[in-house]
């Protein structure tokens, strides 16, 4: 998990996607997880890695806080409410969610990120670097009150999940921090279009095999 951790901070902060889009799939996937609380380790794990971008963000002095603001107060009610409701949803409904791609954040852990990034760039015709330094500053605040509240439900359902949730994160965090630092680096030098052709084709792939795994 620790270098795939590096490899998929790095995408979500180079691009302002949220790494819980792949991770949450992978614990699906690979590890046979069940859907909410791959969820949920997604987000415990995308607040770190989104912490560690968000700093470098900050350094560079790329974020528009104003505009950040606007959004968060959207996006947090919209988080916690998904974030408790997930729990009380099919898991086979949850994978076919996550397949298609989603509306929030807490619900299924993607979506926030992809939002900001048309919002910014097409709505408020704000620069690209600008826009991805603004999308991670809202969807680390996002995420932050969204995985609170999963961690709040694992720790209410028994030592057994939240053993397996610690198992899995003190793998996973080291990865996204250092992860986090990469991906600011790669923003710099690879352009928007490159990178969302990237990422565009990551979706498809991972959407694919999740809408898969519940048709199977």
């Amino acid at each position: 998990m620790l270098p795939i951790s590096i490899l998929i901070a790095t995408i979500a902060m180079a691009s302002g996607v949220g790494g819980a889009t792949f991770f949450s799939p992978l614990f699906i996937l690979a590890l046979g997880f069940p859907p909410d609380v791959a969820i949920g380790i997604g987000l415990i794990t995308e607040v770190f890695g989104f912490a560690s971008g968000l700093y470098a963000y900050a350094r560079k002095r790329l974020i528009d806080y104003r505009l950040g603001l606007n959004l968060l107060m959207a996006t947090i009610p919209a988080a916690l409410i998904g974030s408790f409701v997930g729990g009380s949803v099919d898991p086979d409904i949850l994978k076919a969610i996550l397949g298609v791609g989603g509306l929030f954040v807490g619900l299924i852990s993607t979506g926030l990120g992809e939002l900001n990034g048309y919002f910014l760039l097409q709505r408020c015709r704000v620069p690209s670097k600008v826009s991805v330094a603004t999308s991670v500053f809202v969807v680390a605040i996002t995420v932050l009150f969204a995985s609170t509240a999963h961690f709040f439900q694992f720790t209410q359902a028994g030592s057994d999940v939240l053993q397996l949730v610690l198992n899995v994160v003190i793998f996973t965090v080291p990865g996204v921090i250092i992860g986090g630092q990469l991906g600011t680096i790669v923003a710099s030098r690879i352009s928007q279009r490159t990178m969302e052709t990237g990422v565009a084709v990551l979706f498809i792939l991972v959407g694919a095999l999740t809408l898969g795994e519940v048709i199977l």
